[in-house]
């Protein structure tokens, strides 16, 4: 079980439809599915539409992953420009305080890999994968299991020197 979705307030099928819808940018009705699955110890709500799919966890509401594959033929925006892309749909989908560490140029996308900053540390174990088309500027691919998986908010940095002279004889 996902503890960083435990204490959070349960969705219905119907919110979750609407998060969906929005993430792939399809109305909510002619989104098909909203069962109410187990993936990897996370409740999700999944939706689909022709080749679109996205899931829901039932806790929190939040976009979990998503995949919308598109013609991407002529490159219109720049890696930059899908990084800053990337970034705001992190943002807007409640992954906040995000870092991108991995970016790789595939044809005509980019895929970056994201990881929380938390207290000063990047929670490498916490990613999120996504995929930006260039030719649209659309995300085409989300994955955020492993973050909701292992995301913790209690990491505290010791990198620097303890004092340990109060302990010493």
């Amino acid at each position: 079980k996902s503890a960083f979705l435990a204490d959070s307030e349960s969705v219905t099928e119907e919110k979750a439809r609407e998060i969906a819808g929005q993430a792939l940018g399809i109305e909510p009705v002619l989104l098909r599915g909203g069962e109410l699955k187990d993936e990897n110890g996370t409740e999700v709500y999944s939706f689909f539409h022709d080749d679109a799919a996205a899931e829901i966890s039932r806790k929190g509401g939040m976009l979990i992953s998503l995949v919308n594959p598109m013609p991407c033929s002529k490159s219109a925006y720049s890696a930059a420009q899908a990084q800053k892309i990337a970034s705001e749909f992190l943002n807007k989908h409640g992954y906040y305080d995000m870092q991108s560490f991995e970016e790789k140029q595939e044809e005509m996308t980019c895929v970056f890999i994201f990881a929380p900053r938390v207290n000063g540390i990047l929670l490498l174990t916490s990613c999120v994968e996504l995929s930006v088309c260039l030719a649209s500027g659309k995300v085409t691919y989300f994955d955020a299991f492993e973050y909701i998986r292992n995301y913790r908010a209690d990491v505290v940095d010791y990198s620097g020197n303890a004092d340990i002279r109060p302990i010493l004889p």
